[in-house]
C-alpha cells in the first residue's frame, strides 16, 4: 500500500452553480416595470390617467424596446462576470486566467502549413490552473508533482503521485520472515525484496497518455522525469517516473429491450452511453463499479442489463488504470 492524497483538485469545477453577478429579471418583469413608471411619469406631467396601453401605441413600443434592450445588457454583463472565473471561462478568457498563475495553455499538435494548431482543451488547461498554485510549494507535495508532470506534454491526460509509509516496508519485511520461516533462504529472499521496495522518500509519480490505452512512450517518461529532477525536486525524495500498470477486464453485456423499437438504434445508443463513461473514468486510481456499467447500458427501451462481465467491481490504486480490453454488447431478448 502506498499513501496519498486525491490528486485532483479539491473543488470539482463542474459542480459549481453559476454566480448571481448581476440581476436578471425577464422581459415582461422588466417590461411592467417600465410602463408603471411611464405610467406614473405621465399623470403627474399632464394630470391624465395613462390607459392607451395597446400594441400598436407607439410608447409602447418604445417601452418594450427599453425593456429588450435592459435585458441583453444584463446577460452581456452577466457574461463579462463569467468570464472572470475558472469554473465558466474558455478559450481566450482563460488563457489570461492562467497567466495569474504563469501556466500557459499546451500546444498539443503544432501548426502546420496544411492546418492549425490543436491545442489543450479547456478542460484539462483548467485543471493544471487549479493545480498550478501547489507548484509554489518547495516541500514536494502531491500535488505539484502532478502539475509539473503534466506541464512537460500536452499529450499526458493524468498523472498521480504516491509515496510508500514505513509501515509498508515493515509489513514487507514480515511477510518475508513468515513465507520463508526463517530457514537458510531469508538473507538473500530479504534482500531481493527490499532492493525491489518503495522506501519512504521515494515517490513514484505516474503518468498516463491521452492516447492509446494510456501507456507513455519512453520519451514521455524521461521528458517527465527530466523535470522533476530538477529544481523542483526536494533533496530528501528520490522521483521514479512510470506508467500506468493497467487492470484489463472485458465488457460483455445482455439487454433486455422493449419490443417494436429499432433494435440497432438501441445498441448503437447504449455503445454510445458506454463509451461516454468509459471516458469519463479514464482517470489514474479510478476504480469502474458494475453499478455504473449497467446504468450506462440503461437507455432508453432498454428494460433491463445483464452485466455478464466485469463480474466485480474493477478497483484500482493511484498507479493503476482500468482497461476494457474488449466489448460485447447483445439484445438478448424482448419484453412487453
Amino acid at each position: 500500500m502506498v499513501g496519498s492524497i486525491a490528486s485532483s483538485p479539491a473543488v470539482d469545477l463542474s459542480t459549481l452553480p453559476p454566480p448571481t453577478v448581476v440581476e436578471q429579471p425577464d422581459f415582461e418583469t422588466l417590461l411592467a416595470q417600465k410602463v408603471a413608471r411611464f405610467a406614473a411619469a405621465f399623470e403627474a406631467e399632464t394630470g391624465q390617467a395613462y390607459d392607451a396601453l395597446l400594441e400598436s401605441d407607439p410608447a409602447m413600443k418604445l417601452l418594450q424596446a427599453s425593456a429588450y434592450f435592459q435585458m441583453v445588457q444584463a446577460q452581456a454583463f452577466n457574461e463579462v462576470g463569467l468570464a472572470r472565473l475558472l469554473a465558466f471561462a474558455g478559450d481566450a478568457d482563460l488563457d489570461q486566467l492562467g497567466a495569474l498563475v504563469d501556466c500557459a495553455r499546451h500546444v498539443v499538435t503544432p501548426a502546420t502549413g496544411t492546418g492549425e494548431a490543436v491545442m489543450e482543451s479547456d478542460a484539462a488547461y483548467k485543471r493544471r490552473i487549479q493545480l498550478a498554485p501547489h507548484a509554489f510549494s518547495v516541500a514536494g507535495p502531491e500535488q505539484a508533482y502532478v502539475y509539473h508532470a503534466l506541464a512537460t506534454d500536452g499529450s499526458l491526460s493524468d498523472a498521480t503521485a504516491v509515496s510508500p509509509r514505513p509501515d509498508d516496508i515493515k509489513a514487507l519485511v514480515q511477510q518475508v520472515l513468515a513465507d520463508h520461516e526463517a530457514d537458510a533462504e531469508l538473507t538473500t529472499a530479504m534482500a531481493t525484496a527490499l532492493d525491489a521496495a518503495n522506501w519512504p522518500g521515494d515517490v513514484i509519480v505516474t503518468v498516463l497518455a491521452a492516447n492509446g490505452d494510456g501507456t507513455p512512450t519512453d520519451e514521455q517518461v524521461a521528458a517527465v522525469d527530466a523535470v522533476l529532477q530538477g529544481p523542483v525536486r526536494p533533496l530528501t525524495d528520490h522521483v521514479k517516473v512510470t506508467g500506468p500498470e493497467l487492470i484489463d477486464y472485458e465488457i460483455d453485456a445482455k439487454l433486455y429491450v422493449l419490443a417494436g423499437p429499432d433494435e440497432t438504434l438501441i445498441l448503437e445508443t447504449a455503445q454510445a452511453s458506454l463509451d461516454a463513461y468509459l471516458a469519463s473514468v479514464r482517470k489514474l486510481g479510478r476504480d469502474r463499479s458494475r453499478t455504473a456499467h449497467i446504468a450506462a447500458l440503461h437507455v432508453g427501451n432498454v428494460v433491463r442489463v445483464d452485466l455478464v462481465s466485469p463480474a466485480a467491481d474493477i478497483v484500482c490504486d493511484d498507479g493503476q488504470l482500468g482497461n476494457a480490453t474488449a466489448i460485447n454488447i447483445t439484445i438478448a431478448g424482448t419484453e412487453l
